[in-house]
């Protein structure tokens, strides 16, 4: 990260006419720390950070002045000159010092204000073709062995989605229902494709296109091209529990912070730069996005360290907003409860810290897949490629009811009628294909 990363030549010409030193000094932190980390950026944070900085540098003085009017006079009741508001990056120290002020609910209105008028004067022509173009899928999986009720299960869902009545064989293995959705236990030939074909297909042209995401394991063994008659897999995958190391690695460092905004900053500052290549699985430490990504994802993510079910919700709705993939297939987890006199607060390590056994969480773990699930599926409906050709399915294993939202022309058939997993899955690689 300590070389400078290669820009493009209308970034480059911008920042020879010093267009950062202009901005307001509460923007600067966000696009120098940005644009320093360019070359860790997803395609569509590049184009993001690309067409607005080519749109400021193109305003004339007046419309430039015209545009920051409202953010300079609440920096100027803010006096953040007389603080240390770091302008090279953003840091705990600033955003406390934001937080604090009386004019922070004003100050954050008219950001709004501002990149509003951006979006409205610069509209991302690409985002606007791929939503009309281009068929997505969200999916999202409740784990096995939850305490859920298949009359009630999506209760909480009305109105955002149709339910969809399952005709599920008995489990033979485990996890048996996505290997039937996605067609991996099936070695008849149908002449249809099945649906792991058809990601593999697509994550083939692109794997950053088709993520999974996930608490345990499942996903990865399914998708992440462990088998070795796979040549690529069939999605980019994150699991939580084999990012363990990635996991106490960050841990550790973070719980060796003294109790200051300036150490704390320090040491989220060096580990954005430190190698994390020995803490990371193979299928990202080759990858220095993907790597990049789950750095960020630990180091600002609330519970991402210590809860997988939290990691899987703040992964997929960052991956949404930052990479916009075609395909996400998030399956949330089974949390353990806290050991008596330990502390998640400060991010301890459980299992060294008590010599006591783990114990499943089984009805908190519902709750937070249950709410976290419909966080995920509420990211996803702020951003134009997810509003109009995109599939969304929930899931919950092993339980024969599941939610759909999906336009008009999806290709399963709509009726009281029990579903075989083998035609939804047919349907979905149809909707992509």
């Amino acid at each position: 990260m300590k070389s400078k990363p290669a820009l493009p030549p209308e970034l480059e010409q911008a920042l020879a006419h010093h267009l950062l030193d202009r901005l307001p000094l509460t923007f600067q932190p966000f696009f120098r720390q940005q644009l320093g980390r360019w070359q860790y950026l997803f395609p569509f944070e590049q184009r993001y950070l690309l067409r607005i900085l080519t749109y400021l540098q193109n305003l004339n003085q007046h419309e430039f002045e015209t545009l920051f009017r409202g953010i300079l006079e609440i920096e100027k009741r803010m006096d953040l000159g007389h603080h240390e508001f770091v302008t090279s990056a953003n840091t705990i120290g600033n955003a406390s010092l934001l937080a604090r002020s009386p004019y922070y609910q004003q100050w954050r209105q008219a950001v709004q204000v501002v990149f509003d008028r951006i979006d409205r004067d610069t509209p991302a022509a690409e985002s606007a073709r791929g939503a009309r173009s281009e068929n997505r899928l969200i999916m999202l999986i409740l784990p096995d062995r939850l305490p859920i009720d298949p009359q009630t299960v999506w209760a909480k869902w009305a109105g955002i989605g149709q339910e969809i009545d399952l005709d599920l064989a008995q489990p033979s293995a485990p996890h048996a229902m996505l290997h039937t959705l996605f067609g991996a236990s099936s070695e008849a030939d149908t002449g249809k494709p099945r649906l792991l074909d058809v990601l593999a297909q697509r994550s083939g042209r692109n794997l950053k296109d088709v993520w999974a995401i996930e608490a345990g394991t499942q996903l990865w063994e399914l998708l992440g091209g462990i088998d070795p008659k796979r040549e690529k897999p069939a999605a980019m995958t994150l699991s939580w529990a084999r990012l363990k190391a990635f996991r106490e690695g960050l841990s550790e460092q973070i719980n060796g912070i003294r109790k200051d905004l300036a150490d704390a900053d320090a040491v989220y500052a060096r580990l954005r730069t430190i190698d994390v290549s020995a803490w990371c699985p193979p299928e990202i430490g080759t990858d220095p996005v993907v790597r990049d990504f789950t750095r960020e994802l630990f180091l600002s993510g609330n519970g991402a360290l210590i809860f997988g079910s939290a990691f899987v919700e703040w992964a997929a709705a960052e991956n949404l907003r930052l990479a916009r993939p075609s395909v996400l297939v998030a399956c949330f987890g089974i949390r353990n409860k806290p050991k008596p006199f330990t502390s998640v607060a400060v991010f301890e390590n459980q299992d060294k810290a008590s010599p006591l056994p783990d114990v499943e969480d089984l009805p908190g773990s519902m709750l937070d897949a249950e709410v976290l699930a419909r966080y995920v599926w509420w990211a996803s409906a702020r951003y134009p490629e997810y509003k109009t050709r995109t599939a969304i399915l929930c899931l919950a294993e092993n339980v024969p009811r599941a939610l759909l939202s999906a336009p008009p022309d999806f290709p399963l058939e709509r009726g009281k009628q029990h579903v075989k997993l083998e035609r939804l899955g047919e349907a979905l690689a149809d909707w992509l294909t």
